[in-house]
């Protein structure tokens, strides 16, 4: 089963578990929805101190998260433990507790704000809305549920010790179409879009919203390449780094970013649209820590823990006025993207034609993963 197929298999069972019960640990107490001053912020500093400590649930890196919230753990004195886990077996792990009513998460980081609107239906989401609130697009935000952290967006990227001054200006100036030229073949690696909704949603797109001036003919024409096909952006993002590929599509510019960082010499540029992925994060209607929790939210919502962030995980800030701290943003060869697409997010008929296009994709790449 492809993990797309297997994470909606999660939110169903997500669906299930909570018909069956499931309540909220912190349902009995009077807590913030809210801190509408210092004096508030204060006072909810103060109980969540009498916690201690809380539990963060997270997709993003375990390391980037463990060292962004050092400095929440030295302003407030809580310690912060975390569990990073695929998005799939989070949710499953996250639904058993709730179903036994043993919440151990505090507050949850996906890159799916439809699981957690699913969540949310099923009263798994606190109520709290941070200082930061206004300061946010309705599109990065579920007012007073969760609120992006970060956004990942899905680049082109190329090797510049790979590829001649001409290639890379063809990259730059033709985009995707570049790549319909024969001279990329056995240089080009892609991500299946089995591996990850987001790789599924940019086929999509190509496939469906974009099949006038891309479509079937410019995929058929990329899988002529014979591109090496990896289930997971992390190691092709390696793979381009090293020199083994000359071009890469489906990694994210933050793990671009973050070997730019690293003095790799990679370039990239964006599609338009671009695929864009947000990581969102909320506070669990469940955990045994609910001040620290709004504490937390309070805290990671604010320009200064948000830019920290950026330059952590080299993604792009939720909001503007967030200093963007990401390497390559001040590099000569970088533009921000024009458009980026995060309506497949909410795209209720994609799940209907993921298993036609992910059939016909695997047939026209030869992949059996």
């Amino acid at each position: 089963m492809s993990r797309p197929l297997r994470l909606l298999v999660a939110c169903l069972a997500i669906s299930v578990l909570a018909a069956c019960g499931g309540s909220s640990g912190a349902s009995d107490q009077n807590l913030a929805t809210s801190v509408s001053g210092q004096g508030d912020v204060n006072q909810l500093a103060e109980r969540a101190k009498d916690e201690g400590e809380l539990t963060v649930y997270t997709v993003a890196s375990e390391e980037v998260v463990t060292e962004w919230v050092r400095s929440f753990e030295e302003k407030y004195g809580i310690h912060v433990s975390t569990y990073r886990a695929s998005q799939s077996v989070l949710w499953e792990r996250w639904a058993q507790e709730t179903q036994v009513d043993q919440g151990l998460a505090d507050v949850v980081i996906m890159n799916d704000p439809q699981a957690l609107a699913e969540a949310d239906k099923q009263g798994w989401l606190a109520e709290f809305t941070p200082s930061s609130d206004g300061k946010y697009e309705d599109t990065a935000k579920r007012a007073g549920k969760w609120y992006s952290i970060y956004q990942t967006v899905e680049p082109l990227a190329w090797n510049r010790n790979k590829v001649s001054p001409a290639e890379a200006q063809a990259l730059r100036t033709q985009g995707l179409q570049a790549l319909a030229d024969p001279r990329w073949r056995g240089r080009v690696a892609v991500v299946a879009p089995q591996a990850t909704e987001r790789v599924l949603a940019t086929y999509d797109r190509w496939t469906f919203a974009q099949k006038n001036e891309l479509g079937w003919p410019f995929v058929e024409k990329l899988a002529a390449t014979a591109p090496a096909v990896y289930e997971s952006a992390v190691p092709v993002a390696e793979r381009l780094s090293a020199g083994e590929f000359a071009v890469v599509l489906g990694s994210a510019d933050s793990l671009m970013g973050q070997a730019v960082a690293d003095g790799a010499p990679i370039e990239f540029s964006y599609p338009d649209p671009a695929t864009g992925a947000p990581f969102v994060q909320a506070v669990s209607a469940n955990g045994e820590n609910p001040n620290a929790a709004r504490l937390f939210q309070e805290w990671a919502t604010t320009p200064d823990a948000l830019s920290s962030l950026s330059e952590l995980s080299q993604g792009m800030p939720p909001y503007e006025g967030v200093p963007d701290r990401r390497a390559f943003v001040d590099k000569e060869w970088y533009s921000p993207p024009e458009n980026i697409d995060e309506d497949w997010i909410f795209d209720k008929q994609l799940a209907g034609r993921s298993k036609q296009l992910l059939d016909r994709w695997a047939t026209t790449f030869q992949y059996g993963g």
